[in-house]
């Protein structure tokens, strides 16, 4: 039985696919501009590849990439195939990397990547700062007005 994926995981996965996703969609936007495209095994073994991407961090990231790949290979392969099937809607379409792996289930609609979490985190921290100090200046304020008033 297939072992319960974490939210990190998914996560994890979701990342992975979109980083491979956008890689794939520059060389399949390439192909469909010069009529040509890949065959299954030579499409295989770009996917295979996939997790090489120097976009990816190393490590644990690597690892999920993947476990995604050997997940999605197969489904990843087909949805880029249509690419170049004149039957398909989605025939010489580009791969839109958010889009793509929803439809291919490694990512929920809402899902925020790993640099959006810390793109908003360092926002908030900001944020935070700025107010900290916005309300010191207002206090030194106060207490430089307080301390003037009593004066006369």
């Amino acid at each position: 039985s297939a072992a319960a994926v974490s939210p990190a995981q998914k996560m994890l996965h979701c990342e992975a696919c979109k980083t491979i996703s956008a890689a794939l969609s520059k060389d399949v936007k390439t192909l469909v501009e010069a009529e040509k495209m890949w065959t299954q095994k030579d499409l295989l073994g770009r996917i295979d590849i996939s997790c090489m991407d120097p976009n990816l961090p190393s490590g644990a990231m690597q690892e999920m990439c993947s476990d995604f790949i050997e997940k999605y290979r197969q489904v990843i392969a087909k949805e880029v195939a249509k690419r170049w099937d004149e039957n398909a809607d989605e025939f010489e379409e580009g791969i839109v990397p958010g889009q793509f792996c929803f439809a291919l289930g490694a990512c929920q609609e809402k899902h925020e990547t790993i640099n959006e979490m810390i793109q908003k985190s360092n926002k908030k921290e900001k944020d935070l700062k700025e107010e900290r100090e916005e309300k010191a200046r207002a206090s030194k304020r106060r207490k430089n007005s307080k301390g003037k008033g009593e004066d006369l």
